[in-house]
């Protein structure tokens, strides 16, 4: 890499089953055309709406959208349940929360592997002189360092989570015990835009981000507070958070209020409720 050598470990997951070649020869300039012109066609609203592959509109599609679609179809599950046959042109696995459209060949003392993440728009294409199944692990060692990275800079690009009015006065630690706490990201942290930081001690949650769900606010009554609803979700990794991109983590609701001065935390998927912030001794 850059005239670098780079180790790649060989137990990296493979992204192949080994499926025959198709005895096509190409390059890697075009394959990354080809790559493009499939995410570009998945962005056309029908069959003739065309995007070229450098996003411009085209009189003719290199790929149809119906195409595209067709490609990227879910095939036959393997028994692992996390990788198979695609009902198009190409294997696929689950990795790092999304599914991978991928295939490799081998010819003529050459090997090669193309790998896509739809959703992402992601693609990664690998060639080699030598002919050995290998190659399909080095594209999925790719992957795995280039999705992580992708979603961090995603969530870094978004435009901020919107936060309440006087925010600050729920920062501190709830509970006698330190049960719950909601801070301010540290400087230099990855955190995105406009989320908090924490800790859930009592649910064994080291790290917390947490971001405001206007939607699951309350509005006071003549019996009832007012509450705030933040969102919080564990940290896979100090740069980036798995919101939207995994299933791991509680994803649960803290509702913040005061009563009589006092501020409280309900946490209601633990079963606690008017848990105190601790006052400065």
């Amino acid at each position: 890499m850059n005239g670098i050598q780079v180790p790649v470990l060989s137990y990296a997951k493979p992204l192949y089953y080994g499926a025959p070649m198709g005895g096509m020869g190409s390059s890697a300039a075009d394959m990354a055309q080809f790559m493009k012109a499939v995410f570009a066609a998945q962005r056309n609203a029908n069959d003739s709406s065309c995007l070229g592959p450098n996003g411009r509109s085209s009189k003719q599609c290199v790929v149809s959208r119906s195409r595209a679609i067709e490609w990227m179809q879910g095939g036959a599950l393997q028994r692992n349940g996390i990788s198979g046959y695609g009902l198009g042109t190409f294997e696929q696995a689950y990795s790092n929360g999304f599914w991978i459209q991928t295939k490799a060949g081998l010819w003529g003392g050459f090997g090669s592997s193309i790998a896509m993440v739809p959703e992402l728009q992601l693609g990664i294409f690998v060639a080699t002189n030598m002919m050995s199944s290998t190659v399909g692990q080095v594209s999925a060692q790719g992957l795995d360092m280039l999705i992580p990275a992708l979603i961090r800079d995603l969530d870094m690009a978004r435009a901020p989570f919107a936060l309440p009015a006087n925010y600050t006065r729920w920062f501190g630690v709830y509970g006698s015990s330190n049960v719950f706490s909601i801070t301010a990201p540290e400087s230099g942290s990855q955190v995105p835009p406009g989320m908090l930081s924490g800790t859930f001690p009592a649910a064994n949650m080291n790290q917390i981000v947490l971001y405001w769900d206007v939607a699951q606010d309350t509005p006071g009554t003549l019996t009832e507070p007012a509450k705030t609803a933040f969102r919080y979700n564990t940290v896979l990794a100090p740069l980036y958070s798995c919101f939207g991109v995994t299933s791991i983590g509680t994803n649960g609701v803290a509702y913040l209020y005061e009563v009589d001065g006092v501020q409280l935390v309900d946490l209601p998927d633990m079963m606690m409720f008017m848990v105190p912030k601790k006052t400065s001794e």
